[in-house]
């Protein structure tokens, strides 16, 4: 352990600090929360955000990302990370670069085949496993809440009675705070970190020994090539997805404004016809 530590130590010595990655680009953060090599990490984000103590947790088994198709049509989901939780729930962590309108049935879909994936052949229903999902958003999806941090179930409208345990959705919004829940807030601090000030300030502010090890794993993956180049790629990514959006949006805004321009003209002829049939009467 202590020879680890000291490799680790001399590693981050090299730390370029002229190289950044943002935590909240899915590449960095699959990198961070879902290796084997960071399952203690993962375990502390996991605890922030379902309210677990670290023994809730102690055993975490990674699975693969890809959920199997049920037929040769059917569309493939390729999951940020996907896990199973003491051998009984399924956990899938999402982090969401985009908001789409959708995003709500996007969420569902992948929770129920996750749910769909823990069935066997010749198990009946009672061995269909709790499901859970969890994901991290960078823009607002609920403008009525003023906390970062909501939590959906299938209960009873009236009653409030539970419906069933096998569906729980985590919605985490890094556009607000989690006043109630430290922890869960300092790892939204870190997944909104912009440059090294504000990774440097948050690593000698914070007591949470989780974020200090997420945010040298950050470091150290901005000294692998690889990495950098994988980042570089995703991060161009998003700004052509975000470039697109943009000219979409510009060139509609322009066809409405011509298509009102030529309606605006019709209207005007229609008005100066029927003018003319008056004054002609």
């Amino acid at each position: 352990m202590k020879k680890e530590k000291n490799k680790k130590v001399q590693q981050l010595s090299k730390y370029n600090h002229e190289i950044f990655f943002e935590p909240s680009i899915d590449y960095v953060f699959k990198k961070v929360f879902g290796t084997e090599e960071n399952k203690d990490i993962l375990k502390g984000l996991l605890c922030s955000v379902l309210g677990m103590t670290s023994e809730d947790v102690e055993d975490i088994a990674i699975v693969n990302g890809e959920l199997p198709k049920q037929n040769r049509k059917d569309k493939l989901s390729r999951l940020d990370i996907l896990l199973r939780l003491n051998n009984q729930k399924m956990i899938n962590i999402e982090m969401q670069m985009f908001n789409y309108k959708t995003l709500p049935k996007r969420i569902l879909y992948y929770w129920s085949q996750v749910y769909i994936s823990t069935s066997q052949a010749g198990i009946d229903y009672d061995g269909l496993d709790p499901c859970i999902t969890i994901w991290f958003l960078n823009q607002t999806m609920f403008k009525q809440a003023d906390k970062a941090h909501t939590i959906f179930t299938i209960r009873e409208k009236d009653l409030d009675i539970q419906f069933t345990d096998v569906f729980e959705a985590h919605i985490v919004e890094l556009t607000k705070t989690e006043n109630n829940n430290k922890k869960l807030d300092e790892w939204i601090k870190f997944l909104n970190l912009k440059n090294k000030e504000e990774m440097e300030m948050l690593k000698d502010n914070t007591t949470n020994t989780d974020v200090k090890e997420a945010i040298d794993i950050v470091k150290l993956m901005t000294l692998d090539e690889k990495s950098r180049y994988e980042y570089i790629n995703r991060t161009m990514e998003i700004k052509d997805y975000y470039t697109l959006k943009d000219e979409a949006m510009r060139e509609g805004i322009e066809e409405g404004k011509q298509e009102g321009i030529e309606i605006g003209k019709q209207e005007g002829i229609e008005i100066g016809k029927q003018e003319g049939i008056e004054i002609g009467k």
